[in-house]
């Protein structure tokens, strides 16, 4: 449901300085995003930095998605757990005030 929504936005409103839209794919295990970022991010950081390393640039594609990886090993267990929030008291107290 909210998959091809952002999709949408992404490629009706991309950004200036991407190399090619951005896409949001959700994936059902950790293990599967994983090999997924490899292919999807690190190859193509290798090879674009290879590229501009050639042609005389400075590569920082790779050293990006790294840090990239590294922040979100990080937050894996706050990103990647359901989280439930149990607010059977707030909402008792939103009946009761909305009752006064």
């Amino acid at each position: 449901m909210l998959e091809p929504v952002v999709n949408n936005m992404l490629h009706n409103y991309p950004l200036k300085s991407a190399v090619w839209y951005p896409h949001l794919d959700f994936v059902s295990s950790l293990w599967l995003f994983r090999v997924s970022a490899i292919f999807v991010h690190f190859f193509p950081a290798i090879l674009l930095d290879l590229l501009l390393r050639v042609t005389g640039g400075r590569p920082i594609l790779f050293r990006l998605h790294k840090n990239v990886w590294n922040s979100l090993n990080r937050l894996e267990t706050f990103i990647f757990t359901e989280w439930r929030f149990y607010n059977e008291n707030t909402r008792e107290l939103a009946e009761k005030l909305n009752k006064t």
